[in-house]
């Protein structure tokens, strides 16, 4: 990922993070939203840099689009909504799926459950192990290793 890949990421974490306190309902409703909004299509097709980044107004453009009744009351704490929006731009941006595909690729509370064993680690390490995990890459990481230690030896 390069600068723009990154601060993508973190403008969309900080999203996520300041949807706590503006957006009603729970967080996982919220991330649904967003992940299906006309904002994360921007985003994802890159348009979303020109945009103005004051976050109350990105964030009750989400809402608006949505039903205004709230949806649910758990609110995640704001460290796993930072990681979450971090993450979820993160895996957009080096799959190159947009920000839908991502979200039925993993929905916001199967992601929330990576928060605590994934949550030191890099990111983009993050995301290999993710995707990795629902049988996304190529080959296996461990599979490659036993390859290449057999290589190594000279074994079949």
């Amino acid at each position: 990922m390069d600068e723009l890949d990154r601060k993508l990421c973190s403008a969309q974490a900080a999203l996520f993070e300041h949807s706590l306190t503006a957006s009603p309902g729970s967080s996982a409703s919220f991330v649904r939203r967003f992940m299906r909004s006309p904002l994360a299509q921007r985003i994802d097709n890159g348009s979303f840099p020109f945009e103005s980044d004051e976050t109350h107004a990105l964030i009750e453009e989400v809402d608006d689009h949505y039903a205004t009744a709230p949806y649910g009351s758990e609110k995640y704490t704001a460290n796993e909504m930072h990681w979450m929006g971090y993450l979820y731009r993160c895996l957009c941006q080096i799959t190159g799926k947009p920000s839908k595909e991502v979200y039925r690729l993993i929905g916001a509370r199967e992601l929330r459950s990576l928060y605590y064993p994934y949550h030191s680690l890099d990111p983009e390490q993050a995301v290999e192990r993710i995707l990795e995990a629902k049988g996304l890459l190529g080959e296996s990481q461990i599979e490659r290793g036993v390859q290449i230690l057999k290589a190594i030896r000279g074994i079949a």
